[in-house]
């Protein structure tokens, strides 16, 4: 199951995650893309900051996944060049990986044959 560019629009993502879980089958796998620009981040209430790479991870483990891996891609200029809008590639421009500063992250998992 491919699940892409959803979670940033969820508002509560661990019951997002368990639905993942309950339309997937036993072993099947699931790959997660979101969208993001700050490797660290302030969670909502203020009090703890997330690495991206391993909130994702978390946050499927939490919903009843193994999580086989978890990668992030982006580099300093593309984020400030897509800030106002998306901009073409131009051949000139870096696609070189910097993970202080990820566009955005991917996750594959396994789903567990149950939540423990």
């Amino acid at each position: 199951m491919v699940c892409e560019q959803v979670h940033e629009h969820v508002p509560n993502l661990l019951a997002a995650v368990w639905k993942l879980f309950a339309l997937c089958r036993p072993g099947e796998f699931l790959l997660v893309s979101t969208p993001f620009c700050v490797r660290i981040h302030v969670t909502p209430d203020e009090l703890l900051a997330i690495d991206i790479k391993n909130g994702l991870r978390q946050l499927l483990k939490q919903g009843g996944f193994h999580v086989m891996w978890v990668r992030s891609w982006g580099n300093r200029s593309c984020v400030r060049r897509n800030l106002r809008r998306w901009l073409p590639y131009r051949s000139w421009r870096s696609l070189r990986n910097d993970t202080e500063t990820p566009m955005v992250a991917w996750a594959l998992a396994r789903r567990r044959e149950d939540r423990a």
